[in-house]
């Protein structure tokens, strides 16, 4: 049975400061004791490889894999990994999964007419001052609700695995807060974990989705992203 989890701390000074490094690592795997880690918990024999090439994808918008990790076999076969990278600072243990307008939400998830109405309002994209949810009145808040409960499966699986190419099948989390430590999971894992919870609204009124967290696009004032939605995760969560 494939291990599909792993943890560590990382060895290498300066632990883990981009993609750049992640892939170092993963090209120079036979001398690196992490991405010998790594291949094994994606399920590979490290006898059995010959060589480990590693990308990074240009960035597109709704793109949720980083890195590409292809893995050339003696057997003559070639596979491919696509990871999805965290990064945790200092401090700064929040990580932007997904942000959109309103209406491409709208057609991403079919939502009502009602429901679009009313995030539109929360995100200030057709109103002057911004109404938080717990200011919609309530049986509007109730549709919300229900729609995020019925469909969770759904919204947690395309904020964090996306469904267009290149979807991750893994998610590498690494954090640098003194010593650098990092955790390998499988993305239907870390997907389980970020659903698990209850739909909620937040003291802050905004919208907890499992342990994923709906806001508006803040820090953009007088930018015309100000008034998108996005969702923010915890990485530390799949720790």
């Amino acid at each position: 049975m494939i291990n599909k989890v792993a943890w560590g701390s990382a060895t290498a000074k300066g632990g883990f400061k981009n993609e750049r490094d992640i892939c170092k690592k993963f090209n120079n795997w036979f001398k690196d004791n992490e991405a010998k880690n790594w291949l094994e918990t994606m399920g590979y024999s490290l006898d059995e490889i010959s060589k480990v090439y590693a990308n990074i994808l240009p960035s597109i918008r709704g793109k949720k894999t980083d890195i590409v990790v292809s893995i050339f076999l003696k057997s003559g076969l070639k596979k491919e990994e696509n990871l999805s990278v965290k990064k945790i600072k200092r401090g700064a243990d929040y990580n932007q999964v997904d942000k959109r307008w309103v209406r491409d939400y709208q057609k991403l998830w079919n939502l009502s007419n009602d429901i679009t109405e009313k995030l539109k309002m929360f995100t200030g994209e057709s109103f002057t001052i911004r109404i938080y949810l717990d200011d919609i009145p309530i049986e509007s808040r109730k549709k919300i609700i229900n729609f995020f409960k019925d469909n969770k499966e759904q919204i947690v699986s395309d904020l964090v695995k996306g469904r267009k190419n290149h979807q991750p099948n893994w998610i590498l989390v690494t954090e640098t807060n003194g010593k650098a430590r990092w955790v390998l999971r499988d993305i239907d894992s870390a997907i389980k974990i970020f659903s698990s919870g209850d739909i909620t609204i937040t003291d802050k009124g905004n919208l907890r989705i499992g342990k994923i967290i709906m806001q508006r696009k803040g820090g953009d004032a007088g930018r015309p992203t100000a008034n998108m939605l996005q969702f923010k995760i915890h990485p530390s969560d799949l720790f």
